[in-house]
């Protein structure tokens, strides 16, 4: 029985290495949220401070119409580099957390096979007749685990659903 616990112990501590990955990898992704809000925030202050000169330029109607177009087309460009880069952010990060999720939904499921199979093998003379009943319990676990693994991949490709209109606003890169 203390094969069972360590493998319980075991499983347990790679479970805690899962919340800490998942915790890494949302960590660094607010990170890298944060690095892209300033560096966007940074462009805006200077492209502001360049449209202002260049008002302070303007003489007439026409150089005011001329203005118009670099300004709107810098802006527009800034818009779509920030939105790239976020929907990378966003992409990255969720790839991250489902290769965790999907890891450890698989090391368990392995882990929890082994051990029913191994208390199976050992089981007493008298568990003979409760076959089925402890069949039925592997493969409820097997297909518990199934459904937790299925649960993972839609709820990333529902969010891409939500976002995909927007990224098709997005120009290509240049």
């Amino acid at each position: 029985m203390s094969n069972i616990a360590e493998k319980i112990a075991n499983s347990n501590k790679t479970g805690v290495e899962a919340i800490k990955g998942i915790a890494n990898v949302s960590f660094d992704s607010i990170g890298q949220w944060a690095a892209l809000n300033l560096q966007t925030a940074r462009a805006a202050i200077e492209s502001n401070v360049e449209t202002f000169n260049s008002l302070m330029d303007v003489r007439d109607l026409e150089g005011l119409k001329a203005l118009q177009k670099p300004v709107a087309d810098a802006a527009l460009e800034q818009s779509m580099t920030y939105y790239r880069r976020a929907y990378e952010i966003y992409t990255e990060s969720s790839n991250a957390i489902v290769q965790i999720v999907e890891s450890q939904i698989n090391e368990t499921r392995s882990d929890v096979s082994t051990t029913i199979d191994k208390l199976w093998e050992q089981r007493p003379a008298f568990v003979d007749g409760a076959t089925e009943g402890a069949k039925s319990l592997m493969t409820m676990v097997k297909s518990m685990f199934g459904q937790w693994q299925q649960l993972a991949a839609p709820a990333v490709k529902s969010v891409e659903k939500m976002i995909e209109p927007a990224v098709k606003l997005l120009p290509a890169k240049v």
